[in-house]
């Protein structure tokens, strides 16, 4: 069978299985054909052959036979005579796919657009989002308490760099560190009107002594030339605690002592994270802030003969490396009871809160602390009577006089094989 045959057997095969609806007969002059297939077939050629079609429109037509919506995304084929003879018509077929977006449905085309919509619109918000937190970042530092505090009041003093203390580790290389520690304690002692106030002046200020032998500061290492304590004591007239101390973020040791040291303790020295050893012996009044739990690796607190007042924070609790905790003597904690969160301390070993007028019970939870060797909570107005049970194993004193306590003295006691103190005033009830 020769090229031609087959070729004739093919189409005819294929058209004659064309659904009508594609075939639509339509009459027109050999001129209106379309040109690119009157490029392509004479009329000899017509004559010849069953059907031609345009091959370059790549159409499966075996694919769309029968399938009426995949036959919508093509050009209907156009049907006409070339001849005259009836009973032998020649078709020509012209199918061409749709335009994409006419083959497409309505609602998808509708899908689409709303997804790039909305991909536009969220484009546009998180830009103008990062836009805002690039130009407000300058304004001033968070209130979360791993940044430096933002109220410190200036001076002019020259190449003061800014410093922000973080439990992070820092950016700032030691040289930069050095400079901005030697500007924090210059206005530490402006703020504190150093020439007329202080007793003891030495060294600060000299720009020829380093800065660890200036009167008050202490470095582990001279050399290292960063000071790790500090001590503010001595003032002849009353001054404020500078917030600026707070940026003095690798203090391991800070000791607040005079009673001319009046205001409030600020919130900034809460955030120096590094802070082990804290001691506040001073005329401050004001409440005791919870922001004090932020200082975790605090080993040693103390916080005697202020003017402290409301409640003892609970969040206390929270300073797990403690092993000394004293407040004593705030007359002003009267409406404040013992938090049961000191219970949650089991590395302290040293506990006094005497002479506050506190109220309530004996939280059970003092009587767990396994490490605690002494406790001190006289000349309260503490009430009730003492647990039966106690696991104070370490114990070697304890102090419980001039409260309101009542009940008999527990068998437990007996079982403290440390315990070589113990104060009690005899007018407990049935003692």
């Amino acid at each position: 069978m020769t090229d031609e045959n087959q070729h004739e057997i093919t189409t005819n095969h294929l058209w004659q299985q064309i659904p009508s609806n594609l075939l639509a007969s339509q009459t027109r002059t050999r001129s209106e054909l379309n040109p690119r297939v009157n490029s392509c077939v004479s009329i000899d050629n017509v004559t010849r052959s069953k059907a031609y079609f345009n091959r370059d429109a790549n159409v499966d037509v075996r694919s769309i036979v029968g399938e009426t919506v995949q036959a919508r995304h093509y050009e209907i084929p156009e049907a006409i005579p070339v001849n005259g003879d009836e009973n032998k018509e020649q078709l020509i077929v012209d199918a061409r796919p749709l335009p994409w977006y006419i083959r497409i449905e309505f609602w998808k085309l509708c899908v689409i657009a709303i997804l790039i919509v909305s991909a536009f619109v969220v484009a546009i918000v998180l830009l103008s989002i990062n836009l805002s937190s690039s130009s407000s970042s300058g304004e001033g530092l968070s209130n979360n308490p791993n940044y430096a505090p933002t109220n410190f009041p200036t001076y002019d003093i020259t190449n003061f760099p800014l410093f922000e203390p973080s439990l992070k580790p820092s950016i700032q290389s030691k040289t930069e560190y050095i400079a901005i520690q030697r500007g924090v304690l210059e206005q530490i002692y402006i703020e504190t009107d150093g020439d007329n106030s202080w007793y003891t002046t030495e060294n600060w200020l000299n720009d020829d002594v380093s800065v660890c032998k200036w009167y008050g500061c202490g470095c582990n290492d001279m050399d290292n030339k960063i000071v790790t304590t500090f001590g503010l004591q001595n003032f002849k007239s009353p001054q404020e605690v500078p917030t600026v101390i707070g940026m003095l973020s690798k203090l391991e040791g800070l000791h607040i002592d005079g009673a001319n040291i009046v205001g409030t303790l600020p919130t900034e020295l809460f955030r120096l994270h590094q802070l082990k050893h804290m001691t506040v012996v001073s005329s401050m009044g004001g409440k005791l802030l919870s922001e004090i739990g932020n200082l975790r690796h605090l080993e040693f607190l103390e916080l005697r003969e202020n003017n402290f007042d409301g409640q003892i924070p609970t969040e206390l609790g929270l300073l797990q490396s403690l092993t000394y905790l004293d407040i004593s003597d705030h007359e002003y904690f009267t409406e404040s009871t013992i938090p049961s969160e000191i219970g949650n301390l089991s590395s302290l070993k040293t506990l006094h809160m005497s002479r506050n007028g506190l109220s309530g019970t004996l939280p059970y939870e003092l009587f767990g602390l396994i490490s605690l060797q002494e406790m001190n909570l006289s000349w309260n107005s503490l009430h009730g009577s003492l647990p039966t049970s106690m696991e104070l194993t370490s114990l070697r004193e304890i102090d419980l006089s001039y409260n309101m306590l009542t009940g008999m003295l527990p068998g437990a006691l007996g079982s403290l094989g440390s315990l070589v103190g113990l104060y009690m005033e005899v007018c407990m009830h049935n003692v």
